[in-house]
């Protein structure tokens, strides 16, 4: 996956403040990954495919709510596991998917250009 992932931004410090340098215009696009698909499930049950063939990256679940004026509100919950209440069955033809609580962490490295860790500057 890693080949197929956007290259990180690269950081500078200029007079204290801390920017990202505009991408190299030679820089190649983010690569398509065949087969990749995202998928929603509302209590396990599949609600089919959303997405299909995304560029690589990183990617964050989120909701969106909306209801009429006179509609009682509306409540979204996310479950990362690893205990679900409604774990979905049917995957389809795709693997199951290990809950994000078992997936390792890949945290940002945040170098600056001459080397330095951001750590504490401002």
């Amino acid at each position: 996956g890693n080949s197929y992932a956007p290259k990180l931004p690269q950081l500078v410090w200029y007079k204290g403040q801390k920017y990202v340098c505009a991408p190299d215009p030679k820089e190649d696009p983010p690569k398509i990954v065949p087969g990749s698909q995202i998928s929603f499930f509302k209590n396990g049950i599949g609600q089919g495919v959303a997405f299909k063939d995304l560029c690589g990256g990183r990617y964050y679940p989120a909701a969106s709510m909306y209801s009429l004026p006179n509609q009682p509100n509306c409540i979204v919950k996310f479950n990362f596991g690893p205990h679900f209440e409604c774990f979905p069955t049917d995957f389809g033809d795709c693997p199951i998917p290990k809950p994000m609580i078992e997936v390792p962490y890949h945290g940002f490295d945040n170098a600056l250009e001459n080397g330095a860790l951001n750590d504490n500057k401002r």
